[in-house]
């Protein structure tokens, strides 16, 4: 016995990915619902991080079933080597030749990530599938019915989505799969929101932009889950930040200034952070704005992708005010208005370079957990036939009791954060529940898994 354990463990003892208990913890409560999981393949669109590749560490479905595809913009390559070193199959990406085309990229290497997994489907004989994404872009172009046309036997997938950006898209598409709600779970707007924040607020400290002004003004463009996180923090550190937000019902607040418009903002603030999923330089008179600057001006990214000042960003490029090259995504990019004005710009999220680390490992280890548990649900509606029947084609709840169990292990592993206790007590089981969006789905593991509930963590 003891040399069998010893050989099982050995593994994970030299694991090449970072130790978290908030993963080991979660790994307990869903090995339980991952019954049949060598029958699973799994198609992840997912920042390149070393907590992603500890994520499919600990799922328990075969790497040789997990096909990864990532963002340019957060790819690290030692991260892909490691996964690859795993036999999980990663898909690359295609290069930025111009930092405006990164929408129509990330949609052809989805594209191409879906035919290659099509085809590991049918050499492998799988049919149960989940699709984890963050963004939607696979979400929105794949079908059941269509991929079990083509493979020949029925196909069963059921998707996760993490960002309210692809909730977004999707809301807007039929789909005839189950869609698991990890973007609009009470976990994830609570918690993981402020570790963004701070990070955000962090990062910016760090690159030293608030030096290049003798007295900084910082704007925040959009009070989401975000923005309104990184405006509390602002306050907190006695700045009063300049605030644009569409919904005027979220303005004003007790120590902020509010902008009634977009350029406005521009034009009072020296840091623009962006915090919302739309394009709030769409309908702005650029040469206008121009026009007014009386200074320079740095464009922060904080939400995703390039979408917050898209195009403003297509905009600088086709008149070619540009000091640098542009290819590199982790570079600022330095735009020309005139001899004595320039816009700084962080196209894509600042929080992400080359490292693999975006967030430390143990912070956001809270999401990937929820992502786990989501995996977790996927399989038991997987092999729940008659449910999977009913819930498809509708946006499913991630389990509150699931999310309950991670945040507890997710505060003893950081007890550092005393900030967030208050808000951590808030979060019992009918908190959770009534924040959560989507439908309620119903299963004994969800509810009462007795693993989680003794305690048993496995040795990691």
């Amino acid at each position: 016995m003891p040399f069998r354990l010893f050989g099982r463990n050995f593994a994970r003892a030299f694991s090449v990915w970072p130790h978290s208990y908030t993963i080991a913890r979660t790994k307990a409560l869903i090995q339980p619902m991952m019954t049949n999981s060598k029958q699973m393949a799994l198609l992840a669109l997912q920042h390149a991080l070393e907590t992603t590749g500890s994520m499919y560490d600990n799922l328990g479905i075969p790497f040789e079933q997990i096909m990864h595809v990532g963002k340019i913009y957060s790819n690290s390559s030692s991260v892909i080597a490691k996964m690859e070193s795993q036999n999980i199959i990663c898909v690359p990406n295609t290069a930025l030749k111009n930092i405006t085309d990164y929408e129509e990229n990330i949609t052809y290497d989805a594209k191409q990530a879906l035919e290659q997994f099509k085809n590991m489907l049918k050499e492998k004989c799988l049919n149960k599938v989940i699709v984890l994404c963050d963004g939607a872009n696979i979400l929105n172009m794949i079908s059941r019915e269509q991929l079990s046309n083509e493979l020949g036997y029925p196909v069963y997938v059921v998707g996760i989505e993490q960002t309210t950006y692809g909730i977004q898209k999707l809301v807007q598409k039929q789909f005839d799969f189950p869609v698991i709600q990890v973007a609009q779970s009470a976990a994830k707007t609570l918690l993981e929101s402020y570790l963004i924040a701070e990070t955000v607020v962090n990062k910016i400290k760090q690159r030293g932009y608030l030096a290049r002004f003798p007295l900084p003004t910082i704007g925040v463009v959009g009070r989401g889950s975000i923005g309104n996180k990184i405006v509390q923090i602002l306050l907190q550190q006695g700045i009063t930040p300049n605030v644009f937000e569409i919904d005027e019902l979220k303005c004003p607040v007790n120590g902020v200034k509010y902008m009634p418009h977009m350029q406005d903002l521009i034009l009072n603030s020296d840091i623009i952070i962006g915090c919302t999923y739309a394009d709030v330089t769409k309908y702005l008179d650029f040469d206008n704005l121009f026009s007014m600057m009386r200074s320079n001006k740095i464009f922060i990214n904080a939400a995703s992708n390039d979408a917050p000042f898209r195009t403003l960003l297509k905009k600088l490029f086709s008149q070619k005010k540009i000091a640098q090259d542009i290819i590199d995504p982790f570079k600022d990019q330095i735009f020309e208005i005139c001899a004595d004005k320039k816009i700084i710009m962080r196209p894509f999220p600042i929080n992400f370079d080359d490292s693999g680390v975006s967030v430390a490992h143990n912070k956001i280890a809270l999401t990937r957990a929820l992502l786990m548990l989501a995996v977790g649900q996927s399989a038991l509606l997987l092999n729940d036939y008659p449910e999977y029947e009913t819930l498809s084609g509708l946006f499913i709840k991630l389990s509150p009791e699931g999310q309950k169990q991670i945040i507890d292990a997710w505060i003893q592993e950081n007890p550092e954060q005393i900030d967030l206790q208050p808000i951590v007590k808030e979060c019992d089981i009918s908190y959770l529940e009534k924040y959560s969006l989507g439908i309620d789905y119903y299963h004994p593991l969800l509810v009462n898994n007795e693993i989680s509930k003794k305690g048993v963590i496995p040795f990691y």
